[in-house]
């Protein structure tokens, strides 16, 4: 079993709809096994003016966004550190207003939308109909594995 370890950022007054930290280590440990690669993944869940910040700070867009990722590329300096492949920031209630609005359970969204974000940290995007046929099938794959 591959290693795997996740950082968790919630606000002090927890919206209680947001999954469990438990909920997302899982994702990553099963993210981890199909890809035979240890994952150190650090997902903070942000309120909706935080992510605009963030959006129009990144990617000069001036809008939420459910998630945005932030792939590692810098040297490795601890070793601790050595599987770490980058940061998410999950918009929670932007999340939460897609599932409602979708007609969608709230942890199956919330776990689909980390999944897609965590397999951004690994190299995978969905630039073209090939590399998002690839992104959606193994993303489809790991939500089978949950349910």
């Amino acid at each position: 079993m591959n290693k795997y370890s996740v950082k968790l950022d919630l606000f002090k007054n927890k919206d209680s709809r947001i999954p469990s930290k438990k909920h997302f280590k899982n994702l990553v440990q099963i993210i981890s096994n199909i890809q035979k690669k240890s994952i150190f993944v650090s997902i903070k869940c942000v309120k909706k003016i935080e992510m605009i910040r963030l959006n129009k700070l990144y990617r000069n867009i001036n809008k939420e966004t459910n998630i945005l990722a932030f792939p590692f590329k810098g040297p490795i300096v601890n070793q601790e550190l050595k599987n770490f492949v980058g940061d998410l920031a999950i918009c929670y209630e932007t999340v939460i207003q897609e599932a409602i609005q979708g007609n969608k359970s709230i942890l199956y969204h919330f776990s689909h939308i980390i999944i897609h974000g965590i397999l951004h940290l690994i190299g995978f995007d969905h630039l073209n109909n090939s590399s998002a046929k690839k992104m959606e099938s193994l993303e489809r794959k790991i939500l089978l594995i949950l349910d």
